[in-house]
């Protein structure tokens, strides 16, 4: 049973890795993601509580919206 689960982990994985990788989507999102975390590396100390917060929801908003896109694009690849 758990060689079963570790098969489909596996496979499970490679899919969404492939997919991820080769959507145009996610690799905007993920340029977008290094240049906000190098721009809060620079600031280094100078980062205030409200500006993480803001960061943080920004980045939250951008992935949600980002993974939306893709799934829909997915679905839609899938009908036709």
């Amino acid at each position: 049973m758990r060689f079963l689960q570790n098969l489909i982990s596996y496979w499970a994985n490679l899919i969404l890795v492939e997919t991820l990788a080769n959507s145009r989507t996610f690799q905007r999102f993920a340029v977008n993601t290094d240049k906000m975390l190098k721009e809060l590396q620079k600031k280094g100390g100078e980062v205030s509580v409200k500006d993480a917060t803001k960061q943080a929801t920004d980045f939250t908003k951008a992935f949600r919206e980002e993974m939306t896109k893709q799934f829909r694009e997915e679905q839609m690849k899938k009908k036709f």
